[in-house]
């Protein structure tokens, strides 16, 4: 499902909207559909995309939110089952969010969590603990292939390297364990298109200018 909203959202924001949905799930409150004359409108708040003339329908969901609509709805909450945002990417003015619901939010997260105990158990962990437990392997990786690196450079005196991308902080770690190997002064640049990180090192700390 795809769902479009007009002001951007934040990560933060859109956690405490996804909150909010399930929550009114989980009450399972009763869907009203009311319909409504142009003078009883006047003393409502309620959303609608454009001017309507005559009778209009405006299906309420307590608590979460009233709006003009002559679709069909669910009679209550509960029905929709766990809702869950995929992604969230700006579109036009404001931005596009993926979501999923029910049984499709259900058989997602059931996956996801296969492969992510599938993981843990790789790295001996709880499956709570992955990221973690990878990020500290990837950084003895990391560590284990600048030392090879290094070997080969050394005493070659300055040196430019110009690197795939990396993590934030690889580029400093190269330089660093090239400076050192090489005697010299160290320039990485990590990157693709134009896209670059960069970090320059000399030997011994000594003043790159």
């Amino acid at each position: 499902l795809l769902m479009d909203l007009s002001v951007p959202v934040d990560a933060e924001g859109l956690a405490r909207a996804e909150e909010a949905a399930n929550r009114i799930v989980w009450q399972d409150v009763e869907t009203q559909a009311v319909w409504y004359e142009k003078e009883q409108l006047a003393h409502l708040t309620y959303r609608s995309k454009k001017e309507l003339e005559g009778p209009v329908r405006l299906v309420t969901m307590p608590g979460a939110d009233c709006c003009a609509c002559c679709g069909t709805h669910v009679r209550r909450a509960g029905e929709v089952g766990i809702i869950k945002v995929l992604s969230c990417q700006k579109f036009r003015e404001g931005v596009r969010l993926e979501i999923l619901c029910g049984s499709r939010a259900y058989r997602y997260l059931s996956q996801v969590y296969d492969q992510d105990r599938a993981v843990a158990q790789l790295l001996s962990v709880k499956p709570q603990d992955t990221l973690a437990a990878a990020e500290r392997r990837m950084t003895e990786l990391e560590d284990q292939l600048f030392s090879l690196r290094a070997q080969a450079l050394t005493d070659r005196g300055d040196l430019l390297l110009l690197e795939p991308p990396t993590r934030p902080d690889g580029a400093r770690k190269l330089a660093d364990a090239a400076a050192k190997a090489s005697g010299g002064l160290a320039a990485v640049f990590a990157g693709a298109e134009s896209s670059y990180v960069y970090a320059l090192v000399q030997a011994d700390g000594a003043d790159i200018s």
